[in-house]
């Protein structure tokens, strides 16, 4: 019996150690199917919501879950509708956090986005890129080192004069 006790901890030892990031608000359920899913593939999943990420209590949630990002050998991103809570000056969300560390680190990682992220994307896709393009520069957005001068109300909207309006198609004319 102890010969067995010696050897699962060996197994244990030789799994990869994975991290599932990803806001959990409205999104729990399918965190704990994609944590169960990785596990039965073998792996040693670190995920917040599923308890299973080491955490000292000295150290702020931004703070373990980037620990938690070095320590693990893969990260496995989920990028949801909800941009998950902002805990420090950086504007940037623990998730965001977590993501930028392991791309930072060079771990290997994946990203998945939930559909919604892919709806919205094709939506508003004609107000994020110039003509040239380039990505058009939001005024909010800390993350763009270079931004451009923010955009006139005649260049944002596509339906103003001398704009092309995408919807022509679907107008009704009386």
């Amino acid at each position: 019996m102890r010969h067995m006790a010696k050897k699962h901890t060996e197994v244990q030892e030789d799994r990869l150690k994975i991290m599932v990031a990803s806001t959990v608000h409205n999104f729990g359920d399918q965190i704990k199917q994609i944590c169960a899913t990785l596990k039965g593939y073998g792996y040693d999943v670190l995920n917040s919501h599923i308890k299973t990420m080491p955490t000292d209590p000295n150290l702020s949630n931004l703070k373990n879950c980037v620990a938690a990002v070095e320590s693990c050998d893969l990260i496995f991103g989920i990028i949801t509708p909800r941009y998950g809570a902002v805990v420090d000056d950086s504007k940037m969300s623990i998730t965001h956090h977590e993501m930028k560390t392991a791309l930072a680190l060079k771990k290997p990682h994946w990203f998945i986005a939930h559909r919604d992220i892919s709806v919205a994307r094709q939506l508003f896709k004609q107000y994020m890129y110039l003509a040239d393009g380039m990505d058009k520069p939001f005024k909010t957005d800390p993350f763009r080192p270079n931004e451009r001068a923010p955009l006139s109300p005649a260049e944002a909207d596509p339906c103003s004069p001398g704009q092309t309006d995408p919807l022509r198609q679907f107008k009704m004319t009386p």
